[in-house]
C-alpha cells in the first residue's frame, strides 16, 4: 500500500538516498532541503521520471512558519501524512572551546528545533487519521562520540 511520506534533509546523502528508494513503492513525496536547491530540484525530478508525485521545498527547517507552511500545502493537496522522516541534521567540527554560541543555536536548530517543527505541525494530523510513523534519523555521532565533533 502506498503512502504519502514526507523526508527532511532529502538534497544529499542519506535522505536523498531514502527519498529515491521509497520513490520505488510510495507515490507521494514530499522533501525538505536547505541549503541545495539545484539537489532537491534534480531529487524531484528523479522522483517524478520515477512515476511518484513530489512536492517539495527549499528552506530553514528551524523556521517554525516555514515548516507549518509546507506541511499546510502536503496536507491541503494529498490529505494526510502518513510518514515523517526527519534526516535533516549538521555538525560543529572543532572543539567545544572554539565553539560560540552561535555555532551552538545552528548546530541546535538545524538537529533539533527542525524536529521538533516537523513534528509539531504532523503529528496532529496523524493523530486525526489514527495513524503515521516518525523516523528521526542520526549520524553515528548521535551514540558515539568522536574528536572534534
Amino acid at each position: 500500500m502506498s503512502q504519502n511520506v514526507l523526508i527532511t534533509g532529502a538534497s544529499s546523502g542519506i535522505g536523498r538516498e531514502t527519498a529515491l528508494l521509497l520513490g520505488k513503492k510510495h507515490k507521494k513525496i514530499a522533501v525538505m532541503g536547505y541549503r541545495h536547491k539545484d539537489a532537491l530540484e534534480d531529487l524531484v525530478d528523479r522522483l517524478r521520471t520515477m512515476g511518484a508525485e513530489c512536492l517539495y521545498a527549499c528552506g530553514n527547517l528551524s523556521d517554525f512558519s516555514f515548516v507549518a507552511a509546507f506541511v499546510k500545502e502536503v496536507l491541503a493537496a494529498w490529505g494526510q501524512i502518513d510518514i515523517l522522516i526527519n534526516n535533516a541534521g549538521i555538525s560543529y567540527v572543532g572543539l567545544l572551546t572554539d565553539m560560540d554560541i552561535e555555532d551552538w543555536h545552528r548546530v541546535m536548530d538545524a538537529n533539533a528545533t527542525s524536529v521538533f517543527n516537523t513534528c509539531k505541525t504532523v503529528v496532529p494530523s496523524m493523530v486525526r487519521q489514527k495513524s503515521g510513523q516518525i523516523l528521526n534519523i542520526s549520524s553515528i555521532w548521535g551514540t558515539t562520540g568522536a574528536s572534534c565533533e
